[in-house]
């Protein structure tokens, strides 16, 4: 459970620096507006001295915040409060583009400077849906923030942002170069205890009677592991490619695309694992009937609650939410050196052709978490 109140708050001076530096203002221009001098507001914010009382109100107000702020009054936002802003970010982002999403979710922060829930959080979506518009989240100046944001949560209190934090820094070091780094993170990442604990949850719940409750734990728990198998299943069989035993991939790759099914997943992680084999081979043809199936998938919608395994899960995947992918894809069809010998075949050419021809689809709802790039 994600904390909705941290035990530290940033102090007044660091408030005013900061409300005052993210309004463009100097400190010459804030004394002149209250009447006071450049080196009374220079010792507020320094913390060697602070505001009279009578001039709170009117300094409240040309900082555009409240009493509550400057007396560092105010709470946390709580897991509720999280994920309705996490959805007017995510439609902000897409309807006006990362750098609108990116400024917005920075404004947040500065009001909730010490509320790691929120900054982590900010810091996934805003990742994920980067890759969706096709962008790279290591590029500047997105990835320097996301960084920075990951780095601020992978020691704070919370167990659960921490944890996540170091995972999505495990990630980003080593494509800044930094191996070492890396893997500190996976290091510091805690092991799984009885299955997070999840197990015991359930039985708690079913002892008092909660079974709504235990059955979309159990439920979550299984899509969890499921996806987190096809991942495994996906590298190991890169990992047969790698020691030339394409005989082992293929037969990984027949089994990820059976539990697919077996467990209800999203048609689209199906054929990942033989499309890896497809393309160490250099099989054209499959490659292209396994592309063409894979940029179909990504336009169906995926609903978990039409499978008995997820059926009280809260939310689906609509049609509009994957429509976002069919360009991300195209593009790396275009340009990841894994396709390049595939691009003097006239039917991968075709391929792209007809699905850039598709017209674009108005978009809503949460990007897919599952999905491979």
């Amino acid at each position: 459970m994600i904390s909705s109140k941290e035990d530290t708050q940033m102090p007044m001076n660091q408030i005013i620096q900061a409300r005052r530096r993210a309004l463009g203002l100097t400190q010459e221009q804030v004394a002149e507006r209250l009447g006071v001098t450049a080196p009374a507001v220079n010792k507020w914010e320094k913390g060697t001295n602070f505001p009279d009382v009578t001039l709170l109100p009117a300094l409240a107000r040309l900082l555009e915040t409240d009493l509550n702020e400057l007396f560092c009054f105010r709470e946390n936002p709580g897991p509720e409060e999280i994920a309705r802003f996490s959805q007017e970010l995510a439609e902000l982002t897409r309807r006006e583009g990362a750098e609108a999403g990116f400024a917005r979710a920075q404004r947040e922060l500065r009001v909730f400077p010490n509320c790691s829930a929120l900054r982590c959080q900010c810091a996934v979506l805003l990742e994920g849906l980067l890759l969706l518009e096709g962008r790279s989240p290591d590029a500047p100046p997105f990835g320097d923030a996301l960084r920075a944001w990951y780095e601020a949560c992978a020691d704070c209190a919370d167990e659960e942002v921490r944890s996540r934090a170091q995972y999505m820094l495990a990630g980003h070091r080593p494509r800044a170069g930094d191996a070492s780094g890396a893997q500190e993170m996976l290091d510091r990442l805690p092991e799984r205890v009885h299955a997070d604990g999840r197990l015991m949850q359930a039985e708690l719940y079913i002892r008092r009677g909660e079974t709504e409750a235990a059955r979309a734990l159990l439920e979550r728990a299984v899509l969890e592991g499921v996806n987190e198998v096809q991942g495994f299943l996906w590298k190991l069989a890169d990992a047969e490619l790698a020691c030339d035993d394409a005989d082992a991939a293929e037969e990984i790759a027949g089994i990820s695309r059976d539990a697919a099914a077996l467990f209800g997943l999203w048609d689209y992680s199906a054929r990942i694992g033989p499309l890896q084999v497809a393309l160490a081979r250099r099989d054209a043809p499959q490659c292209v009937r396994l592309l063409r199936r894979l940029l179909e998938t990504s336009q169906e919608g995926w609903n978990p609650a039409q499978s008995v395994l997820y059926r009280h899960i809260a939310g689906s995947r609509s049609r509009p939410a994957l429509a976002r992918m069919l360009e991300p894809l195209l593009n790396d069809m275009e340009t990841n050196p894994d396709y390049a010998f595939l691009r003097g075949e006239a039917a991968f050419v075709e391929l792209i052709r007809e699905f850039r021809a598709r017209p674009a689809e108005q978009e809503s709802g949460a990007p897919p978490e599952d999905a491979r790039p």
